[in-house]
C-alpha cells in the first residue's frame, strides 16, 4: 500500500513538472500533488505532515549524531553489447558525488538558495559499494 502511495505521488509529480516546465521557475506543484494523492488516498497529507515535523524536530536537536548511517549499494547495468556498457569509473564517480551530497560537501554548498537554507543539512548517510 505504501509503494503505491510512493508510485502515486511520483508519478503526478512528473506530471505535474513536466506541464510547468516553461512557466515560473520558482513554482512548486507541492500543494496540487499532495491534493491529488489525498483525495486517492486519505490520510497521506496527515502522514506526510507528521513525517515533516519529525524532520523539522531531528533537524533541531543540538550536536550531531554519532553514527553517520551507511546504505550498501549495488548496481546492475543492462546493456545489449559492450558499447553500451557503462565503466567502473563512471558509476565510482557518480556515488562519490551523491556521497558528497548527501554529506552537504559539495563545493557549491554556499550557492543553496536562500528559500531552500534553512532545510539544508548534512543528512550523515553514506552510499558504499556493498561487498
Amino acid at each position: 500500500m505504501e509503494l503505491m502511495i510512493v508510485r502515486t505521488f511520483l508519478l503526478f509529480a512528473s506530471v505535474l513538472f513536466s506541464m510547468s516546465l516553461g512557466e515560473d521557475p520558482k513554482y512548486c506543484g507541492y500543494d496540487e500533488v499532495t491534493q491529488l494523492v489525498e483525495s486517492a488516498h486519505p490520510g497521506f497529507k496527515a502522514s506526510s505532515d507528521y513525517v515533516f515535523e519529525l524532520a523539522k524536530l531531528h533537524a533541531n536537536e543540538s550536536g550531531k549524531r554519532d553514527i553517520i548511517y551507511q546504505i550498501p549499494t549495488v548496481f546492475h547495468i543492462v546493456y545489449n553489447n559492450d558499447v553500451h556498457n557503462l565503466p567502473d569509473h563512471v558509476i565510482e564517480s557518480q556515488v562519490d558525488v551523491r556521497n558528497v551530497d548527501f554529506r552537504r560537501l559539495n563545493e557549491n554548498a554556499n550557492e543553496t538558495r536562500k528559500e531552500f537554507f534553512p532545510f539544508t543539512a548534512d543528512v550523515e548517510i553514506e552510499f558504499p559499494f556493498a561487498s
